[in-house]
């Protein structure tokens, strides 16, 4: 069973957002709406919106807007708002625009990786990663941020939302496979040319920029993290009947390892798998922080045999759970997160005796735990993407921010130290994107046999670092911001939440200072074999 609220905003209608109306209009007549006049209008970035039924709604006041009717209104706007507030209101608010219409975005620092300026180049990029970034950016820029604001605390992301996804082959991206899944997609999907893993990089940092982790986590954790054990061990069968539905946006899949006194410590786990009739398996135990599982239609689980005279590193296996024909034996409900958590789905579960085929079994018996380790390789540069792309949100908008907010007669970007945190925050995200794009390189060359067992220290030290990462520059950010970084209505409205992110991604797939004890303990472990292995070829 499953608590109340399930398909709350799941049945979202999709539809064209309408860009409002076009129509030539001059400064002459904005300003004949001004205060006295029955219509009131205000210009912002040469787009012209009537806010007559709209002054007492102002969430600033309406005494702030009058001072600016029949007027451009751009620098004040600019100062108090996000420009994601006019995604909003432009459709029922805009009735045309002044002069040539809203000019290009400035070109901010440091928004976008180093390798989009147009007179640098990459060893790791060619002009498919750039085809593919622009169709990526233009799904989030058309489809996912006009309507952001709409179901971003709803309970689950939009039925359409994830259909497109779908559609686009964005989910079949992040998988974590050499090649593009194209048998478990329906025909037609686009295929991203000369496919590697630097597709999936672009992807997950493209989709970021919604600046919301939870919304993140709800359209693409599934996929990243839980469909790739199928993609890892799982049978011929098991990726047949599963796999298509979670790619093409139609099922959710969740992976269920964490519980309440095991998180980091995978070894501990207290869920137990029993052999019963006919040779299936019987799971009981409980989950918790399990992104996805308040919408999931399959759970990705880890369970212990009951056979303890084995430690747990030789005894758990990993299954594959379907919930609809055990939802009478399975108990669903969600963490208490923060509001803007809610989309996630993170939840608790609890597994009364719940029957698991054997067929559904992924990989051997008793090998779950090499499985999960393997997996968390891909599941740390997952989270170690997404933590970067917010680290370098909190960059982007202190440097716009700094450029018009004025303090002590200059921009606060001319003061000295406003304009040292920008730079150190800009060289972290930076040094970050560096070491992510070396472990995707490793990726893209190395057999998956051999990224598994080679680059387990480095992904452990990227995906702490990313949180450090991201913990340092929410900081910085907020001293550049002052109060407004704490107003998620205002112009701070893209880095509100992110004190709070930064809690979340010191956690997921381990944490943080487990992470760095783990990265030395594997990177000496390395090193001891391979100075025996040196030694011994000598003789």
């Amino acid at each position: 069973g499953k608590e109340e609220g399930l398909n709350e905003g799941a049945e979202e209608e999709e539809g064209k957002i309408e860009e409002g109306k076009n129509m030539s209009i001059t400064m002459e007549e904005v300003a004949r709406h001004g205060a006295d006049a029955k219509e009131k209008w205000i210009v912002v970035s040469n787009e012209v919106f009537d806010v007559t039924n709209f002054l007492d709604l102002h969430p600033g006041g309406r005494l702030l807007l009058e001072e600016v009717l029949g007027k451009d209104a751009t620098k004040q706007f600019e100062l108090y708002h996000h420009e994601d507030v006019l995604r909003k209101y432009r459709p029922k608010m805009k009735i045309g625009e002044v002069g040539s219409g809203p000019p290009r975005p400035a070109v901010t620092p440091f928004a976008n990786p180093i390798w989009y300026r147009e007179k640098l180049s990459s060893p790791y990029y060619k002009q498919t990663h750039v085809v593919f970034r622009d169709r990526v950016r233009r799904f989030v820029d058309t489809e996912l941020l006009p309507r952001l604001s709409e179901w971003e605390l709803k309970a689950r992301p939009p039925a359409f939302i994830m259909k497109r996804m779908g559609e686009e082959g964005f989910l079949a991206c992040l998988c974590h496979t050499k090649d593009f899944p194209r048998q478990y997609v329906d025909p037609g999907t686009p295929e991203p040319e000369d496919f590697d893993a630097f597709h999936e990089l672009i992807l997950l940092d493209e989709l970021t920029r919604c600046g919301n982790g939870s919304v993140l986590a709800a359209l693409t954790n599934g996929p990243a993290i839980a469909l790739s054990t199928l993609f890892l061990a799982g049978t011929d069968d098991l990726r047949t009947r599963v796999c298509r539905d979670v790619l093409m946006g139609r099922k959710f899949i969740a992976l269920a390892i964490s519980e309440v006194s095991a998180g980091s410590d995978v070894a501990g786990l207290s869920t137990v798998a029993r052999r019963g009739p006919g040779g299936d398996f019987v799971l009981r135990g409980t989950k918790k922080w399990i992104t996805n599982a308040f919408y999931a239609d399959y759970l990705v689980t880890a369970a212990r045999t009951p056979d303890t005279t084995k430690p747990a590193v030789a005894a758990t296996s990993l299954f594959l759970v379907e919930v609809e024909p055990n939802k009478d034996k399975i108990f669903i409900r969600k963490v208490g997160l923060e509001p803007r958590a809610n989309i996630a789905g993170t939840s608790f579960i609890e597994l009364n005796d719940v029957h698991v085929p054997a067929g559904n079994l992924i990989g051997m018996e008793n090998e779950g735990f090499k499985l999960i380790m393997s997996n968390f390789n891909s599941e740390r540069l997952y989270v170690s993407v997404i933590c970067n792309r917010l680290a370098r949100i909190c960059v982007e908008e202190s440097f716009k921010f700094a450029q018009k907010r004025r303090t002590f007669g200059k921009r606060l970007v001319d003061h000295d130290v406003p304009r040292m945190k920008l730079a150190q925050m800009a060289t972290r995200v930076e040094q970050h994107q560096a070491w992510l794009e070396s472990a995707f390189y490793q990726c893209n060359v190395l057999s998956k046999e051999t990224a598994n067992a080679q680059l387990g220290d480095l992904c452990c030290g990227i995906m702490a670092a990313s949180a450090d990462v991201l913990e340092f520059c929410a900081s910085e950010t907020t001293h550049i911001f002052g109060g407004n970084s704490l107003d998620s209505r205002s112009v701070g409205k893209k880095i509100s939440g992110m004190a709070e992110a930064v809690k979340a991604y010191h956690v997921p797939a381990g944490e943080t200072l487990i992470m760095y004890l783990h990265m030395a303990k594997l990177a000496l472990k390395r090193a001891s074999h391979e100075t025996r292995r040196q030694r011994n070829a000598r003789l």
